[in-house]
C-alpha cells in the first residue's frame, strides 16, 4: 500500500526534514511499500533535484496524479489528512 505525503503547505525544509523523508522512504520499502511526495512548488523541485532525491522518491505535481499511479490505493477520503 502506498503512502502519500502532501507538502503543498510546507514553506521550509532543511537537511533534518529531508532526512526524515528519507527515513520514511526506507521504512516503507522494508514493508514493500512506497512513499510518494506531492511537490507543487519549484523551490522544492529544485532542492530534490540538486540533492538527487528526485531519483529516490516518486514525485507528483498534485495528489490526483499521485493517486492515479496506483489505482488500488487507499480511498481518497483517507488521504485528506496527509499520510495514509
Amino acid at each position: 500500500m502506498p503512502a502519500y505525503r502532501r507538502h503543498d503547505e510546507v514553506e521550509f525544509c532543511d537537511s533534518t526534514g529531508l532526512g526524515v523523508l528519507v527515513g520514511g522512504c526506507k521504512a516503507s520499502r522494508l514493508v514493500n511499500g512506497t512513499l510518494a511526495l506531492v511537490l507543487s512548488g519549484d523551490k522544492f523541485n529544485r532542492i530534490f533535484g540538486a540533492t538527487t532525491l528526485d531519483k529516490v522518491f516518486e514525485i507528483h505535481a498534485d495528489l490526483d496524479a499521485a493517486v492515479a499511479t496506483d489505482p488500488a490505493s487507499v480511498p481518497r477520503t483517507a488521504l485528506a489528512g496527509g499520510v495514509s
